[in-house]
């Protein structure tokens, strides 16, 4: 597959990787979400940058609030 990525987010519990995998339900065939100890692996392997886009800004949308407390207001700098 000519497209692969890898978001890790520090501090997750297991009602982390359940938001997490909420958050991208039926968005992607080649995305996997596991914990290794507190740290959340999300990993996309597949054909399509967007697609992997978008599984990861739905999951960073989905855990920002939940690990950092803060709101989910994507980075001006991602629309570019």
């Amino acid at each position: 597959w000519p497209v692969l990525g890898t978001l890790l987010a520090g501090g997750a519990d297991a009602a982390a990787v359940q938001c997490a995998r909420a958050a991208v339900a039926g968005l992607a065939d080649g995305l996997a979400i596991t914990r290794v100890d507190d740290l959340l692996v999300a990993r996309y392997l597949g054909a399509s940058t967007e697609i992997a886009r978008r599984c990861f800004c739905a999951i960073w949308q989905a855990l920002r609030p939940l690990l950092l407390g803060r709101p989910a207001s994507l980075p001006r700098i991602w629309s570019t």
